[in-house]
């Protein structure tokens, strides 16, 4: 969800639910308790006092790197055991995959 809050910068919590693909009472609850661990700061839309905008702070910029960083030393970690010929089908996967993100 930090890097759903940083890609939408400043999302209201309902952008956030729609994003997420989970009920707003669930994102209320996460937000919260995020914003209790200060990876999130909460404020009042300007536009539309009804709704809340999510914005992701410096703390939660640094938890988020550190985040990434974990998954992409477990991929790495994993990979190295992959044999020779499960590398070559991880390649053409990636390949496959990589065309259906390029089509339009």
């Amino acid at each position: 969800m930090l890097a759903s809050i940083e890609n939408l910068d400043g999302p209201t919590l309902g952008e956030l639910a729609t994003a997420e693909q989970i009920q707003p009472p669930s994102v209320t609850r996460i937000v919260q308790a995020m914003e209790e661990a200060g990876y999130v700061e909460c404020s009042t839309d300007p536009d539309d006092r009804r709704s809340t905008r999510v914005r992701i702070t410096a703390s939660g910029r640094r938890e988020l790197s550190t985040i990434r960083h974990r998954k992409t030393e477990f991929l790495e970690r994993t990979l190295l055991t992959l044999s020779d010929a499960e590398r070559r089908k991880a390649i053409e996967l990636v390949t496959m995959l990589e065309r259906f993100v390029d089509e339009p």
